[in-house]
């Protein structure tokens, strides 16, 4: 078995490849929360950070609406869509934990 901190360690190396080599974005601080969550306009916000700079937007119907300013502006397309992979990745985890 490999304690919690290694497995901390390998995680940040492989992030790191995986940054380096264009699989994954440079996303820090990815927060998902819901809200509306009373009435029939239930959806999720998000917040991230890519390379220091703060995003945020809403999901609805598996569809991300960016608030400005919006990362397509600052960004290449491969990597606006690996962050959009990672929201979409985030969002299932969050509501399996919101199921139990």
């Amino acid at each position: 078995m490999i304690d919690e901190e290694k497995v901390d360690v390998i995680e940040s190396v492989i992030q790191g490849l995986m940054v380096q080599y264009g699989i994954s974005s440079d996303l820090e601080e990815l927060e998902v929360t819901p809200v509306f969550e009373e009435n029939a306009y239930k959806r999720h916000q998000f917040t991230l950070k890519v390379q220091g700079e703060q995003y945020k937007g809403f999901v609805h119907e598996s569809e991300i609406q960016w608030f400005h300013p919006q990362p397509m502006q600052k960004m290449e397309e491969e990597k606006v869509q690996a962050i959009e992979e990672e929201i979409h990745e985030k969002l299932a985890d969050y509501q399996k934990e919101e199921d139990k």
